[in-house]
């Protein structure tokens, strides 16, 4: 008697948690549409010039500390 409430039960929780995912699935796209975002109208040429002296930057960095290893661990400079 049991075993046949508990398949009841479990057959409706099925169909009630198909019913609620696939309800909230209809409504997210109903409101999507809504939500439109504006694109940015930003230029890459900003950006560029952004990353550009970022790295600019790191390479000045790494090329100055690899001349100053030379001269003084490679015998370019005797004091």
């Amino acid at each position: 008697m049991d075993d046949a409430i508990d398949r009841k039960k479990t057959k409706t929780m099925k169909k009630r948690v198909f019913s609620f995912q696939r309800l909230r699935d209809s409504w997210k796209w109903k409101f999507l549409k809504n939500f439109k975002w504006k694109r940015l109208n930003l230029q890459m040429g900003f950006f560029d010039a952004i990353i550009f002296r970022i790295v600019s930057l790191f390479e000045t960095v790494a090329l100055v500390g690899i001349a100053s290893f030379f001269f003084l661990c490679c015998g370019g400079c005797r004091f």
